[in-house]
């Protein structure tokens, strides 16, 4: 399969490349310095000249960019993905853990920027797969990551503090990458929430990344108290819960 990939630069795109190489796959990066991936003739001539069988949409997308790569693929009948993000759902009139079904309550920049990128994609794109991604766990800090989350609070405050009470949607970014190959290959388009926390707490994923990840320099303090529901409810796709991945939920008093 040839794929187009735009943001295979980024946290989850670099990591998507590596891995549809070691499926065999053929990766053609479209890069924002290539040329103004705004501008729609040049999109097409781009598409054109490549012929990919499938685009995997996870840059920072404005409109006319976005469209023009789920138009072109809906118009060539190959597989288009964008990748939006739980943040859509702020839980201010929607109360987690969020479906497919319920309306994206978010109103900060990048919320309403991924809501309105998911209806441009459907619009263009009856056809299209629009994954909603979890909280990323790398192995090191990567922006927007739950480890830069962790390595800011220990730069500002030297030791970070999280609830037991604050459940997010999570996911190791490799199996978030072979999940979105995976949606391609073997799933119907649509809406799709990608989570494999099981009800782990904000508090038992940092504890993993410390204790079980090898991350001593993380100070973390007794768990708080604060509740917040991020969760996101995964129906549609198997993914491998965290559970099964060594995860281990941890006891409020520890």
């Amino acid at each position: 399969m040839k794929v187009v990939v735009t943001g295979s630069r980024g946290v989850v795109g670099t990591v998507l490349v590596d891995r549809l190489k070691k499926k065999k796959h053929q990766v053609i990066p479209l890069v924002h310095d290539a040329f103004d991936v705004n501008d729609e003739v040049k999109i097409r001539t781009f598409l054109d000249e490549h012929q990919p069988d499938a685009i995997m949409h996870l840059a920072k997308g404005e409109v006319p960019f976005t469209k023009a790569l789920a138009a072109w693929a809906y118009e060539k009948r190959v597989a288009y993905v964008f990748t939006s993000t739980y943040k859509v759902f702020k839980g201010k009139k929607v109360e987690g853990p969020f479906t497919v079904y319920d309306t994206p309550d978010g109103t900060d920049e990048l919320a309403r920027t991924k809501i309105e990128l998911e209806k441009v994609s459907f619009e263009a794109n009856p056809n299209a797969y629009v994954a909603r991604l979890a909280w990323q766990i790398t192995k090191q800090p990567e922006n927007y990551g739950i480890m830069y989350f962790i390595k800011s609070q220990m730069d500002k405050r030297g030791k970070i503090s999280v609830s037991k009470n604050h459940f997010v949607s999570a996911m190791f970014v490799e199996d978030t990458a072979d999940a979105l190959i995976d949606l391609v290959e073997h799933y119907a388009p649509g809406l799709y929430h990608l989570n494999a926390s099981d009800w782990f707490s904000l508090y038992d994923i940092v504890y993993h990344i410390k204790h079980k990840m090898g991350h001593d320099w993380i100070v973390l303090d007794p768990p708080r108290t604060i509740a917040k529901n991020e969760m996101l409810d995964n129906t549609k796709i198997k993914l491998t819960p965290l559970s099964e991945q060594g995860v281990e939920y941890q006891h409020p008093n520890k």
